[in-house]
């Protein structure tokens, strides 16, 4: 008889790891010759069956890593091929960091190396009588006023960290004498973090800068208008540092426990009073 003699084939395998001994998944080696592809698992391992007699080479692939061997060359293979290893190293990925007037960064503006895909968390240092307005450059969609700005180095990136000085508090600035008085920072701080981000906010930022230039100039010359303004701004100075101290949902808390033993207050007060009144209209 024609008889005739199967053969399945044969089976190249190994593994891929870092540099440090890491599996590493999704990596694809790539057959010449017809040989189809195979990629890695979970564990780092591959393997490939190739047709008897198969000569060409094997290439690993992986976005962002260089591999070691490049590749391997087979010829005529007659026999299942294993440990055929290779060791992935991660491409160096630069990092460019600049920070423009009225403000640095940490890490400080320079240039640094990281490896590809490496995590990365730059924030932006405003100086005295500054904010930080956005980043620019490479920067990930809608993550441009982010601060700290997290980034993954899937390519060399260039970011830019912008600042802008902060507006004046008018009236503060006339009552306390200083832009640089500490209850003036606290209200431009309490301005900058809760109103300037919001639409609202913003209405009531541009409504005080409308109209309180003149009474600041009023207060800045006369002694006891800087003293009443001072006693004015108390309650919102006090508001203030509580919301940036302690958050907005406590310091409502607190407003709302005020608000509420006052008027609590008032009543027990009034109901003494008429109680009184009714003694003494029973007693005259």
């Amino acid at each position: 008889g024609q008889d005739y003699s199967a053969y399945p084939g044969w089976i190249i395998s190994g593994s891929v790891r870092t540099d440090g001994g890491q599996a590493m998944t999704g990596v694809t080696l790539s057959f010449s010759a017809e040989g189809g592809t195979s990629i890695t698992d979970n564990n780092g391992n591959y393997s490939r069956t190739v047709r008897e007699g198969w000569s060409g080479s094997a290439t690993p692939g992986k976005t962002g890593y260089t591999f070691s061997p490049a590749s391997r060359d087979y010829s005529n293979v007659t026999s299942d091929w294993s440990s055929q290893d290779y060791t992935g190293t991660p491409l160096p990925m630069t990092l460019r960091i600049i920070a423009d007037s009225g403000g640095t960064t940490d890490p400080s503006p320079g240039d640094y190396t990281h490896s590809y895909g490496a995590q990365v968390s730059v924030t932006a240092v405003p100086d005295s009588g500054y904010k930080f307005s956005r980043w620019t450059e490479d920067i990930p969609l809608g993550h441009e006023k982010d601060n700290p700005l997290n980034l993954t180095l899937d390519s060399n990136k260039t970011i830019r960290a912008t600042f802008e000085k902060k507006a004046p508090c008018f009236i503060a600035t006339a009552a306390y004498g200083s832009i640089l008085h500490p209850h003036v920072k606290t209200l431009q701080d309490f301005r900058d973090t809760y109103l300037a981000p919001y639409r609202l906010g913003r209405k009531i930022v541009e409504f005080y800068y409308r109209h309180s230039p003149a009474a600041a100039n009023f207060i800045s010359k006369h002694r006891v208008s800087r003293f009443g303004a001072q006693l004015m701004l108390i309650p919102f100075v006090a508001f203030s540092y509580i919301t940036l101290r302690f958050g907005p949902l406590f310091t409502a808390a607190v407003v709302a426990f005020i608000f509420g033993f006052s008027i609590l207050t008032v009543r027990f007060c009034r109901k003494k009073l008429r109680k009184c009144q009714k003694d003494a209209e029973g007693t005259a």
